[in-house]
Order: C-alpha cells, then structure tokens, then sequence
C-alpha cells in the first residue's frame, strides 16, 4: 500500500510537471485548448517554473503520504484514523487553507493568475491549439470585423 502511494505520487508530479515544461499543457489543457506560459506570454515555462507551479501540492501530497506511511508501520491505520488524530486534522486544515489561498488569489486578480502562477511566475492563456503552442484567434466582434474588411 505505500509503494503504490509512493508510485502514485511520484507518477503525477512527473506527469504535471514534465508535461508544463516541455508543452505548457496537460491533457486536460489540451482539450480545453489552454495552455500555462511564463509571464511574458511568449513561452512555455522552464522545468523550475513548471516544478514551482506545483510546489504547494508536492509539499502537502508529501507531508500526507510521510503520515500515511507512519500510521501503516504503526498499525494505526483503521477506518476514520486518518483525521482523528491532530497531524491528520493540520493537514486537511492545509489543504483546505491552500485551497482558499488559490481560489482568493485567482479571484483578485485580471489574469485570473492563482497563488501557485505567482510562485512560478506564470499565467494561463485561452485559445490554445492542443501540443502546439499556436493561439488560435477568436473572431473579433462582429462589427469592428466588418469595418476592417471595408475598402
């Protein structure tokens, strides 16, 4: 059970990062064609700016996996232990802390950049082609449109 946890861990922070590093998406960025880029906007992020953007969830999925592991050794892991006890209930008052954090910090602000954006020092764009990197350009309005067609 905690090698499995381990992999588990392990696979996903790979899977985030080297995805945003080497295309700035993950495959749910692709299907909804956005994509993560440094702050200039004209590149996807570094492999530290990609490690720093998931930061906060390496650190906290790391604390929570160090505690299940020590409640399996310790025999103490029972139905309902996890949270009974007190590091069990500061790790979920972190999660939910850092949780907020994002949703305030996205929320605040005109590029609707989160807490995890700041740390990295990247933005998400809209109107991305999937794995290319290419914006696609929404159709301006309708009517300035028009007046740029005119002769």
């Amino acid at each position: 059970m905690i090698a499995w946890s381990v992999i588990h861990q392990v696979v996903y922070w790979l899977y985030t990062v080297i995805l945003h590093a080497r295309y700035g998406q993950t495959l749910g960025k692709m299907v909804t064609h956005v994509q993560v880029l440094d702050l200039s906007e004209e590149r996807i992020p570094t492999l530290r700016q990609a490690f720093l953007r998931e930061i906060g969830n390496i650190v906290l999925n790391t604390c929570s996996l160090v505690y299940f592991t020590y409640l399996i050794l310790a025999g103490q892991n029972h139905h309902g232990t996890y949270f009974s006890a007190l590091p069990g209930q500061i790790l979920a008052w972190a999660f939910l802390g850092w949780f907020l954090l994002e949703i305030v910090t996205m929320a605040s602000n005109h590029k609707r950049r989160a807490l995890h954006d700041y740390i990295a020092g990247t933005v998400v764009v809209r109107g991305v082609l999937p794995g290319t990197g290419i914006r696609m350009n929404p159709s301006p309005n309708p009517e300035s449109a028009r007046q740029n067609t005119r002769p």
